[in-house]
């Protein structure tokens, strides 16, 4: 497969779009492919509509179904971009145009947690969300999980905007570290 570092990738475009997402979904779908949303997007389909634009997408794919998905993807002209980032659970697919998939690889256990990397895991039940892209319904991380994931960082402006909508659209406290 033909990978790509950060310095040789194509223009990257602004931003990934509703229409691209449900594009990649309806793919993922028919190829037999489970996926789940988190990050902007994962947000974004708890609250029901685009927020704010979004430069990539990020989802979580099973071990068992990722070297499905990474072909299918190479399949529609997307390759490996190798950053900094770049790690066998986790890396980012680009396409010419500039569309990023960050691909989150999660091994599940019979517990059902899924193992992510060394000291973290996405406990048991954190991905039985359920949202809206469009009037699609979506697999996502659930709100408690994304307000979770979203601290121990530093956090940008949208980072904290997410989660303030997060929490007003679910009745949930705000965390004292995402207080103006």
């Amino acid at each position: 497969m033909e990978a790509r570092s950060a310095a040789g990738a194509h223009q990257h475009r602004d931003h990934f779009a509703a229409a691209d997402v449900r594009w990649f979904l309806d793919l993922a779908h028919r190829a037999g492919i489970q996926t789940w949303l988190v990050g902007g997007w994962g947000m974004d389909a708890l609250l029901g509509a685009e927020t704010r634009p979004h430069s990539d997408l990020d989802i979580v794919v099973g071990r068992s179904d990722h070297v499905a998905l990474r072909a299918m993807l190479v399949a529609q002209g997307f390759c490996v971009l190798h950053d900094a980032d770049h790690r066998p659970w986790n890396y980012v697919l680009i396409d010419d145009v500039g569309r990023r998939i960050d691909v989150h690889v999660v091994r599940f256990d019979e517990e059902g947690y899924g193992h992510y990397e060394p000291g973290f895991s996405y406990p048991h039940g954190s991905l039985d969300g359920h949202g809206v892209i469009g009037d699609a319904p979506v697999r996502c991380a659930t709100p408690w999980f994304q307000v979770e994931d979203h601290r121990g960082y530093e956090l940008q402006d949208e980072d904290r905007q997410d989660v303030r909508a997060l929490c007003r659209r679910f009745d949930m406290p705000l965390p004292a570290d995402f207080e103006p």
